[in-house]
């Protein structure tokens, strides 16, 4: 089973992103895969819990985490955090460079111009 979580600021990207996985031609994939999404609540994190300590829950729970915020600003940042505790056997971390406003998402996936980083 892969987990995923989606970090606030990509959460209605990621969801559209998993509905269109739920289709064809994605969907046996996804079901080959037993892909789920999680959510802050299913780990008692709230909006406001830092960035070091979601990575730490993906990192103990093995979960894949999807962020579009992923900046050094401060010991408790992502970057700052993976640089510090990131080694081989770490989940990445995937980033999405330019999240799309919240208004184009409905024109996904045509519109999918941004990137994907993973590290």
């Amino acid at each position: 089973m892969l987990r995923i979580l989606s970090d606030h600021d990509v959460q209605g990207h990621v969801s559209r992103l998993m509905d269109i996985c739920q289709t064809l031609p994605w969907i046996g994939l996804w079901r080959e895969l037993e892909c789920v999404l999680c959510t802050f609540e299913d780990f008692d994190l709230s909006e406001d819990t830092t960035d070091a300590t979601i990575w730490q829950t993906c990192q103990d729970h093995d979960i894949l985490m999807i962020t579009g915020n992923r900046n050094a600003e401060g010991p408790e940042s992502l970057e700052m955090t993976i640089r510090q505790w990131n080694t081989p056997t770490c989940l990445p971390v995937l980033t999405w460079l330019i999240p799309i406003a919240s208004s184009a998402t409905a024109n996904m996936p045509k519109r999918w111009s941004n990137g994907c980083s993973i590290s």
